[in-house]
């Protein structure tokens, strides 16, 4: 793995990894042209319709590329179209409308639910709506992915409203393990500046001592184990199905690698540029000669799933001579953290593996469609060695 003084930018490795982190942009540059792009672009409809029933089917990693690249990029979502504030305003928040829309999404929910339980999903992401004043990011693995024994549920950032309420009216036990990383001094330190001030600034709040501060990365919680977790899926059913949850907003967003009911099969549409001279030149002769650089880039709401499996053919596709820059979404960026936790990696070994699999974990008799092969499959299931989001990744 990579090391050095830009390890924290760049990413060297021999294998791919799980980057939990989900991505607002990403870009790959290579000397050597995308012709499965190219390729893609200009396939008739019906290649098209091949590479969507591929993941209907769950198909193991397609031997074509070109519909490799289409089938790295394809996803399932619910729903397919976010609406805005005004949007929702429009159409009345607590009209038929909207309650029909909270229902479909419970509907969409639960479908993952069971999926997830019955280790037909692995893993998926919930996302806020925009304008929502609960910004929280959710992710839920299934049992034995990112190396953890258990199944776990992750809100990147919480209040205390719904810390209490997750606690006393679900009985749901959290941890939040972002808490103890906070300067403690630091923040002692700002409290007594503030304190001497002799004017008291205007919306300034003191948190208390050792209290966590809402809507913030410190404020993440963790819910481990069948119990909890299960108690984190009726938290989220019941309050985004009753409006309280993204209050006055359109539902969340439902983002996974699998079918699942309702879901819209989507496929990222990148932008690529061919451009000249943008990267390096060379002198030959006493001549300037300049390089051809080819650049794929994609935006939105970026998976891992869509993030490795893209490595992962440009492995293939470029002789392995690539680069790519990533930028991770605000929230997300300590995802990888839990997926790395000493004592907390591997799955469950002897009989508490058969056992986990008879209750929806992983075992080596799965469907297909999981992963594209035993690689991919490492990568699911190991306690991630990056400690950061990657934001720069080498392939040489």
């Amino acid at each position: 793995d990579g090391a050095g003084p830009r390890a924290r930018q760049e990413h060297r490795s021999a294998q791919l990894h799980m980057d939990w982190t989900l991505k607002r942009r990403a870009k790959f540059i290579s000397s050597r042209a995308f012709d499965c792009v190219l390729r893609a672009a200009s396939a008739p409809p019906n290649a098209a319709s091949e590479s969507t029933q591929d993941f209907v089917r769950g198909k193991y990693r397609p031997s074509q590329h070109t519909r490799m690249y289409k089938m790295a990029l394809t996803s399932c979502l619910f729903p397919q179209q976010s609406m805005d504030r005004d949007t929702v305003s429009a159409v009345g928040r607590e009209g038929t409308f909207m309650a029909r829309r909270r229902e479909a999404w419970g509907e969409a929910f639960r479908s993952l639910v069971y999926a997830v339980r019955g280790g037909r999903c692995p893993a998926f992401y919930c996302l806020p709506p925009e304008g929502s004043t609960d910004g929280m990011v959710c992710l839920v693995t299934a049992m034995e992915v990112g190396g953890r024994r258990e199944a776990t549920a992750v809100m990147s950032q919480s209040s205390k409203r719904w810390r209490a309420r997750m606690r006393e009216e679900y009985g749901i036990e959290f941890k939040t393990p972002r808490h103890r990383e906070v300067d403690q001094a630091q923040l002692e330190a700002d409290r007594k500046e503030l304190e001497g001030l002799e004017v008291p600034q205007a919306g300034v709040e003191l948190p208390q001592r050792g209290a966590l501060i809402d809507n913030t990365p410190e404020s993440m919680v963790v819910c481990s184990g069948e119990d909890n977790v299960h108690g984190f899926f009726d938290f989220m059913y019941n309050e985004v199905c009753g409006g309280e949850l993204h209050h006055g907003c359109d539902v969340p967003s439902l983002l996974a690698p699998t079918l699942f009911e309702g879901g819209t099969i989507v496929r990222h549409r990148p932008s690529f540029i061919k451009a000249r001279g943008a990267r390096k030149t060379a002198e030959k002769g006493g001549v300037r000669a300049e390089a051809t650089v080819h650049i794929l880039e994609l935006s939105g709401d970026i998976p891992p799933w869509t993030v490795y499996r893209l490595c992962s053919t440009f492995r293939r596709t470029q002789e392995r001579r690539f680069d790519a820059t990533f930028e991770p979404i605000a929230g997300t960026e300590h995802f990888n953290t839990l997926f790395g936790q000493p004592g907390k990696a591997g799955p469950a070994s002897g009989g508490g593996r058969q056992e986990s699999a008879a209750v929806g974990g992983f075992g080596d008799g799965l469907e297909g469609g999981l992963w594209w092969d035993g690689e991919e499959k490492e990568s699911w299931l190991e306690a991630t060695p990056l400690a950061r989001p990657v934001k720069q990744l080498s392939c040489d």
